[in-house]
């Protein structure tokens, strides 16, 4: 028989952030296993949820926001006067759960729904009062488990979560992504401890922006706390994105935030209670409503070029010669990284279709011209080990001179720009040149950035040039177009555009791939039309994720932008900005960003940054669309 109640043992009482816990220890299981039954508690700030509905559910497999299976059937779980809550019965070896795990990799998240947050009467219910945790793995759910639902864990889901979902009960991904909403529920632990319910405590290396993460729980909690009605309408008002619905309940309120974080930062800030129940640190509003977390150590040295393999794991090209991997949540492969007896000035990074990782040294090799490095990736067993070229630990010949961006192809051919003889160079996946090598283009002038194309040619940006040149599969030149004042980055989105940054112009670029009878039609878009405060500010990387949209590193501003893309929906047309106009990240207090050199997205929405002028790299939870990584020329959902 299910019990209704089940009581907070005193060791989590103790450790909680939580007040209030009303622990009757003669309550507490005490069985020969000394185990617990899957239980847990919903809280309101620091009050109980009472009659609070409790659901289980299992993620959508058909797509981004499919709906997910609840797990618990027959009788509704629910909250005891102190909000505790049991979702199996009996103890010890005799626990009996109510629900089942189809697969034990199942992703699993649990809701709270309705409930009274100790208002009088006691048959008070608040209907707008959603709350989550994000659990991860159904396997690890036991009798050990015990979860706390409260808004500090619903802040952490709807973060790490947004690309994932639209309702509490449409969270879901692709089948072809169980790798990124997995890495996304592993997140969510990056932020919220739930056990506790309180801030997650993380490693030396890693840091989130907690005071913002325990404001939004505040304000969340000023709806929580409430009967549902008047007390909810200004979080409401808050929340409702520009043209659309305001939210009805808190989940969805704190979903229109963060999937919106630069619409009204100021308005959501000013929600937030004159005494927060979660102490908080974020005394005025913030530049946007994103949530990042910080990753250090690992060797990281001026980091530069950076990407993201199958696995989610991230590796970045130190500008002093280190090569640092790590793991989807900010573990380091190595405390000292990789390369560091060979490499020499490393500004791009590639990982080809092998998952192996190349680098470039703009001062390394035999000839003192450069040269390039490959490394095994993460799924080779032994991830950071060099690939021996015969005796050497890198690649080169007489093309190469001063290589500073690297691009890889979906043949496995490794592309390379040649800063100081203004041409591209290739190579195959095993090191062997490819010709025409070294080609010299007209008006080419120190080319900084390579990216492959769709039909295996390749996008060459010369940043002194002003010039972009767009070259053939065969080496015959495609276009060879003014435009662009410093390409300092240089992306291809699906219809084969390229997305360039201009570096002087303090702007961006558009090419088309395709031209008519005049070559210079083919400039969809250039700096000098575009140029505005927050479009890019001494712009450095680009990347695009599934959506088509598009993400810059502002590398003298310190922030990223976001550009509509091809698929860009009313009122934005193609290149409009979407994000605000300092872009985001911004903080002019206390800098989060420091020159930023390079980002990609991955298959969790996560978007990263490196930044060379701190040693560190920069994870944006959820900001983007969840895209197959690596990022190929087409950039296409996992």
């Amino acid at each position: 028989m299910r019990k209704s109640v089940f009581l907070l043992p005193l060791s989590l009482c103790l450790s909680a952030v939580l007040a209030g816990c009303g622990v009757d220890v003669a309550s507490v299981d005490t069985s020969s296993s000394g185990r617990l039954a899957l239980a847990g508690i919903v809280h309101g700030g620091q009050q109980p949820v009472a009659n609070a509905t409790i659901q289980l559910y299992t993620v959508g497999a058909t797509g981004n926001g499919s709906a997910a299976t609840a797990m618990i059937s027959g009788a509704p779980v629910l909250t005891g006067s102190n909000g505790t809550f049991s979702i199996s019965s009996g103890s010890g070896s005799s626990v009996v759960y109510d629900y089942t795990c189809v697969h034990p990799t199942d992703q699993v998240y649990i809701v709270a729904t309705g409930g009274n947050p100790g208002l009088s009467p006691s048959t008070t219910n608040n209907g707008a009062l959603v709350m989550m945790t994000a659990l991860g793995n159904c396997s690890s759910l036991n009798s050990n488990s015990y979860i706390s639902i409260n808004e500090i864990t619903t802040a952490a889901a709807a973060w790490t979560l947004a690309p994932f979902m639209t309702g509490y009960a449409t969270v879901g991904a692709s089948s072809t992504n169980a790798t990124g909403i997995a890495n996304a529920m592993l997140d969510a632990q990056l932020l919220a401890n739930s056990s506790s319910g309180g801030v997650a405590t993380l490693p030396t290396n890693l840091s989130i922006e907690s005071g913002k993460l325990t404001a939004l729980a505040d304000i969340l909690a000023t709806c929580v706390n409430s009967d549902g009605t008047s007390g909810c309408l200004p979080l409401f008002s808050a929340a409702t994105p520009t043209g659309g619905t305001a939210p009805t309940d808190t989940l969805a309120a704190a979903l229109d935030i963060v999937k919106n974080p630069g619409q009204n930062p100021g308005g959501v800030f000013h929600v937030l209670p004159g005494t927060p129940v979660f102490p908080t640190t974020l005394s005025q509003a913030p530049n946007d409503w994103t949530m990042t977390l910080s990753v250090t150590g690992g060797g990281l040295s001026s980091p530069t070029g950076l990407g993201v393999d199958s696995g989610g794991n991230v590796w970045v090209a130190g500008h002093t010669g280190v090569l640092s991997a790590f793991s989807p949540q900010g573990t380091p492969f190595s405390s000292t990284g990789f390369g560091t007896a060979f490499l020499n000035e490393s500004y791009g990074l590639a990982i080809d279709t092998s998952g192996n990782v190349w680098v470039d040294s703009a001062q390394s090799s035999a000839n003192g011209q450069g040269s390039i490095s490959k490394f095994l990736g993460s799924a080779s067993g032994t991830p950071g080990t060099v690939v021996m070229n015969g005796a050497s630990t890198s690649f080169y010949d007489a093309s190469l001179d001063f290589p500073t961006g690297l691009s890889a192809d979906t043949n496995g051919d490794i592309f390379i720009a040649n800063y100081y003889n203004d041409s591209a160079s290739a190579y195959t996946s095993a090191g062997t040149v490819l010709s025409p090598t070294g080609l010299g283009y007209p008006d080419a002038s120190f080319s900084t950035v390579v990216a492959a194309d769709s039909s295996h040619g390749v996008w060459i940006g010369n940043s002194d040039g002003y010039t972009v040149t767009h070259v053939a599969a065969n080496g015959t030149i495609i276009s060879n177009l003014s435009c662009c004042q410093g390409s300092n980055g240089i992306a291809t989105d699906s219809a084969g555009n390229a997305w360039i940054t201009n570096y002087y112009g303090n702007s961006f670029s558009i090419i088309s791939s395709s031209i008519s009878s005049s070559p210079e039609d083919a400039v969809l878009l250039d700096g000098g039309s575009v140029v505005g405060a927050g479009y890019t500010s001494d712009g450095s990387g680009v990347a695009v994720d599934a959506a088509q949209n598009v993400w810059i590193a502002n590398y003298g501003g310190d922030s990223i932008s976001e550009l509509a893309g091809i698929h860009a929906a009313a009122p934005h047309s193609l290149g409009d900005m979407l994000s605000p106009a300092s872009g985001f990240g911004y903080s002019a207090s206390t800098p989060l960003l420091s020159q930023p050199y390079t980002l990609a997205p991955d298959a969790s929405g996560n978007l990263w940054v490196s930044n060379y002028g701190s040693n560190k790299i920069v994870m944006f939870f959820g900001l983007a669309t969840p895209t197959k990584s690596p990022v190929r020329p087409t950039p296409i959902a996992p």
